[in-house]
């Protein structure tokens, strides 16, 4: 499968955040982008969303935290957590994830992916 054919699920419950976080992802040539805003939601649908999926998923949200969301899907699934607070990498640490720190850059989400990419 061509990297550009892989789900990428976006969970940030800051709607604004998220819409901006998927145009980056289809200018980066992602043809398969889902966000939702709260986990639950992205539990829901849970089996509509390919195992090989990569998930971006915000620390705070409403509900299920993001380290509680990891927690339920990281064994099916690559995930990355996103935080304003670089206080929380220690959960990415704990949890053996990938960690990156809003706002996003463009350049750090690409080296986040070329490390998912490698993990598959």
């Amino acid at each position: 499968m061509h990297w550009s054919e892989r789900t990428i699920i976006v969970v940030d419950d800051e709607r604004l955040a998220g819409s901006a976080l998927r145009i980056t992802l289809e200018q980066f040539g992602f043809r398969k982008v889902r966000v939702f805003v709260f986990a639950e939601d992205a539990l829901k649908e849970l089996d509509s969303i390919p195992e090989d999926a990569i998930w971006l998923i915000d620390m705070q949200l409403n509900g299920i935290q993001g380290n509680e969301l990891v927690e339920q899907i990281k064994d099916r699934s690559i995930c990355v957590l996103v935080s304003a607070d670089v206080q929380n990498k220690h959960f990415a640490d704990d949890l053996d994830i990938s960690f990156i720190q809003k706002p996003i850059m463009p350049e750090e989400l690409q080296g986040i992916f070329k490390q998912c990419f490698s993990q598959v």
